[in-house]
Parts: C-alpha cells; structure tokens; sequence
C-alpha cells in the first residue's frame, strides 16, 4: 500500500496541472467574450513555485510542444512552398548546400504568429490598464503587494510565455543554425529562468513588463523578414525601419530603467533575498545581448544604404535570401 503512494500524489498532480491549465484557457476565452471580468481574484490562483505550478507549468509544455509539432509538420511546411516555392537545394555562395528559402519563411510565420499574439495579448491585459506596464510607472512594481493569489489571466501570460522559450530552445538546435546560435540560446534560457523567478508573491508583474519590452520589436523582425523572403519591397524597409527605432527605445532605454528599478528595490537594499536579486542580475545579463543585435541591426543599414539590399546578416551565406534572387539563379 506504501507503494501506491507516490504514484497516487503523481495522479493528483497530473491532475491538478491539466485542471489548471484548462481552466486557464477556458478563463481567457470567457475574458475575451466578456463573460468574466479582468482582475477577478475570486478565481485566482497562487503565485508560487509549489509543485502544482510545475504540474500546471508541464501540462502547458506538453500541449504546447505537442500543437507546435503539429503545425510545423502539417500547416507551414505547404503554407510556405505556396508562398515561396519548392526546397531550394544550392546555396547561392560557393555552391554549398543552404537552407530552403521555405524553411527560413516557415520559422518566421511560426515566430510571427506567437510574438504577435502574445503582443496583443499583453498591450490588450496590462498595457492599457496599468500604470505600472510604462516606464513612468515601473517603480510601483516594487511597492509591496500582497501578491499570494492572482488574476488566472497573469498565469495564462506568463506560463505562455515561459512555454514557448522552453519549447523554442529545443527548435534552435533542430532549425538552421545562424550566427548567432550562441547568443539566442543564451537569451532563451535566461528568459525562461527570468519569467519563471518573478512567478512569486509581489513578483509576477515584473516578469509581464519584461515580455512586453521584447516582443514588440520581434514582431517587426519577423514582419521585415517575411517580406524581404517575398521581395515585397518598400514593405520590407518600412518595417525594418520600424524594428531599428524601436530596437533602441524599448531595449536599450526603457528596459535599462526597468532594470534600475530592480536594482534599486531588490539589490541595493539592506534585507536582499537572493533570488530576487538573482533576478535583476539576470535582467541586467540581457542588455550586451541587446546590444550585440543592435550593432547586427546597424551593419545590416549600412550594408543597405551602400547598396548592398536588405537581409538578415545572421543567416549570410546560408541558401537563397528570396523569391527574386531564386527567379534570377534560375534563368541565369
């Protein structure tokens, strides 16, 4: 009988980690169709790291990674030979074999569908309601909150968010690999470990400001990279354009005053606890990062202005960059 034990503790938690997580999708789609009003802490639910929130956080991972499967396998791969054509076998340098134009594209939709929700989804939540979501009001993230119980919607957020870079960690090593392989596995991992530590009382909004600092300027990335895929000039300069104005604003300005914030509140204090301070420490880790794409951003100007077209200089010798250079190898 002893045996049964744990084997019944893990049952319950499977089962509270699917209760959870379905009771989270359920909630956001009675949220959007008005049936439950935003901030309800009737139905909240804890903000710990307790092992109902692994079991919760798992049954996100598992459903998630399990759906994304399915459309890599099954929707973007015939989506993006319609739109691009059929595997490009050549690179166009050296006569290496390079990545399928339709493989690049693929990626880009697949990381524009989930930025772009999840933008949506935090402008929508936090942005327009909350002071605390702009940088005028980043310091009343840190004035004490009795944070043990919050809105079902915050979990839904963060648990999304924290998936998708768990899940997408694993794709970096299963796509082509770019430049900057090193660099985007380090981001993953110290965002997930970001997202994941501010999931505790008095915390969780801190890991919603981080999210909505970054995916804004993914969102252009992946709209300029789309486009330059299909030759849809001047669409692919409007929004590169638009990713190098607000690459400085919201990553290299206002997430250095959030990091301030930090610092100031959960470092420089007399009575620090050290996973809040390894938070900020982990913040402040993300800003070379920032910087090293900054300075990728500005070569790929100046590799324009002096002529040189618009591509992603992070994927530089690695198979045909868009539907008109494929059109043009093929008639010469």
């Amino acid at each position: 009988m002893t045996q049964l034990v744990p084997a019944l503790r893990s049952m319950d938690l499977v089962k509270a980690g699917v209760e959870g997580w379905w009771g989270d999708i359920t909630h956001m789609v009675k949220l959007a169709t008005g049936e439950v009003t935003y901030g309800d802490y009737s139905v909240g639910v804890p903000a710990n790291l307790g092992a109902e929130s692994c079991a919760v956080l798992a049954t996100y991972w598992v459903t998630f990674a399990i759906f994304l499967y399915f459309v890599d396998k099954y929707v973007l791969p015939p989506f993006s030979r319609f739109m691009v054509g059929d595997e490009l076998s050549k690179d166009s340098e050296g006569g290496k074999t390079g990545t399928p134009l339709r493989v690049k594209y693929s990626i880009a939709v697949r990381e524009l569908a989930f930025y772009a929700f999840s933008t949506t989804v935090h402008i929508w939540l936090y942005a327009l309601r909350h002071q605390w979501a702009w940088p005028s009001g980043f310091h009343l993230l840190y004035q004490h909150r009795d944070d043990i119980f919050v809105e079902r919607e915050m979990r839904f957020t963060a648990f999304f968010e924290t998936t998708w870079y768990m899940v997408t960690v694993v794709f970096l090593f299963m796509d082509f690999k770019r430049k900057d392989f090193a660099v985007m596995v380090a981001h993953h991992l110290i965002t997930i470990a970001l997202i994941w530590t501010s999931w505790q009382p008095s915390h969780v909004h801190t890991g919603a400001v981080v999210i909505m600092l970054h995916n804004p300027s993914d969102v252009l990335l992946q709209l300029a990279k789309l486009c330059s895929y299909k030759a849809w000039a001047p669409f692919d300069t409007i929004f590169f354009v638009l990713l190098a104005i607000s690459w400085p604003i919201l990553r290299l300005y206002a997430f250095p005053l959030f990091i301030k914030e930090a610092f100031t509140h959960e470092v420089l204090v007399e009575n620090w606890q050290p996973v809040n301070a390894l938070g900020s420490w982990l913040l402040a880790a993300l800003v070379p990062l920032h910087l090293y794409w900054f300075v990728l951003i500005l070569k790929v100007i100046v590799k324009a202005v002096t002529g040189g077209g618009l591509k992603d200089n992070r994927e530089e010798g690695d198979g045909v960059d868009s539907v008109k250079a494929k059109e043009t190898k093929k008639t010469a």
